[in-house]
């Protein structure tokens, strides 16, 4: 597993894996799942950077369960790892011209995420120590909640809202950057657009759109907008 970690090395499993799919990928996973701790740390890492190569083959080789299980059961570094490759996963479907394999994908990593109550974990790496952590588990919620109404009522019960608008004030320009993003993806219900508001995000939204960088301005622009379906909320944001 270390030896994937060798640029060089990687290359040669990903043209190994192309050529053969589910030849390295399948026993990762297995060992993902069932591997010592250390083991874990290795797998988790090694697929996180194969994931740019191979997401699609990742979630094929049923990578999916063993990653969201990291996000109830692993370490603060073995979470980190996994919702990176997740994320990854979903970057790499997303560059390639195939809209019903990218909805499969996310379908994959949603459904895993229901089943498995990995909402809650995943909505409290916004509370990480490490910024990155933080600015990456938005970066997820905007991917993996639109289209599942359920995850996005967990994710706000889960307390998602108050860490997102923290970053909006406070936030490095990576999660002043996701943070738009997941909001947009809470607000499209209208009873968590309601307690996004309440939480004061749409005067630092507005704050954004403003002043913030080119992405920050089109991701608060677009959060924006399910906010001003509510009357309540209409005359500020105008």
């Amino acid at each position: 597993v270390q030896l994937a970690l060798d640029a060089e090395t990687r290359v040669l499993v990903v043209q190994a894996e192309r050529e053969t799919p589910m030849l390295l990928l399948r026993p990762l996973t297995t060992l993902l799942r069932e591997g010592t701790e250390e083991g874990k740390d290795a797998v988790v890492l090694t697929l996180h950077l194969l994931a740019d190569e191979l997401g699609s083959a990742i979630v094929q080789s049923d990578g999916v369960p063993p990653l969201v299980a990291l996000l109830r059961n692993g370490t603060e570094r073995q979470k980190f790892f996994a919702v990176s490759t997740l994320v990854r996963c979903h970057m790499r479907m997303a560059e390639v011209d195939d809209e019903a394999a990218l909805d499969a994908v996310v379908g994959t990593i949603q459904n895993e995420i229901a089943n498995t109550n990995a909402i809650a974990p995943l909505s409290a790496l916004l509370h990480a120590s490490s910024d990155g952590t933080q600015a990456l588990a938005a970066r997820a919620l905007a991917i993996f909640l639109p289209g599942n109404d359920a995850l996005v009522r967990a994710a706000a019960a889960a307390g998602a809202v108050a860490p997102l608008v923290a970053s909006l004030r406070d936030g490095t320009e990576g999660q002043k950057t996701n943070a738009p993003m997941a909001l947009f993806a809470l607000a499209l219900n209208f009873e968590v657009g309601e307690t996004i508001a309440a939480a004061g995000a749409i005067p630092l939204l507005i704050d954004l759109v403003r002043d913030g960088t080119e992405a920050q301005m089109a991701h608060a622009t677009a959060a924006l907008v399910p906010l001003a379906q509510n009357a309540r909320n209409a005359d500020t944001i105008k």
